[in-house]
């Protein structure tokens, strides 16, 4: 269960996206960090708008590529997931009163797998199973909405590759 005090925020650069930082490809397809939109880059987002600039919800496609940074850290190298433009996802949407999610970005799920909980108005517990399998690349949430809703996003194993984001 993703409790608040323990949670790292996730960071999202959407390729193409102007912004006050970027993630750029060097030449020898390294990434860094960069001040400046130069060459292939991806600008920083705020998480939630992910959904707008990336996502196609009827098609279960992304319109553009994405990088998410799952932990951001303050020093080092940073771990990331690169997913191109054109890439199938399965989306699972979680909407309750008081939804309990999982599982986190970067987390590996099989079909059927326990994902979330759902308290209903009535107060009995329902679970939610994962109806694909591969890596949670993105947890969405919409507080304000009510009831509370989750939006998450899954791709294949094969679709997503695995970067480091330099640090100068």
């Amino acid at each position: 269960m993703i409790y608040l005090e323990n949670y790292e925020f996730p960071e999202v650069y959407v390729e193409g996206v102007e912004s006050d930082y970027y993630i750029i490809e060097t030449g020898t397809g390294e990434y860094k960090f960069s001040k400046e939109p130069v060459g292939r880059f991806f600008g920083h987002i705020v998480y939630e708008d992910v959904v707008d600039k990336a996502l196609d919800l009827v098609e279960a496609v992304f319109r553009k590529s994405v990088i998410v940074v799952p932990r951001f850290k303050d020093n080092g190298d940073l771990d990331a997931f690169l997913v191109e433009e054109g890439t199938k996802n399965c989306l699972i949407e979680i909407k309750s009163i008081h939804p309990y999610v999982l599982v986190k970005e970067g987390d590996k799920i099989g079909l059927h797998d326990k994902i979330a909980y759902m308290v209903t108005g009535k107060g009995e517990v329902r679970v939610y199973k994962s109806p694909c399998k591969g890596l949670v690349l993105l947890v969405v949430n919409f507080p304000w909405e009510k009831p509370e809703r989750y939006l998450i996003v899954v791709v294949g194993e094969n679709d997503v590759r695995r970067i480091k984001i330099k640090r100068d």
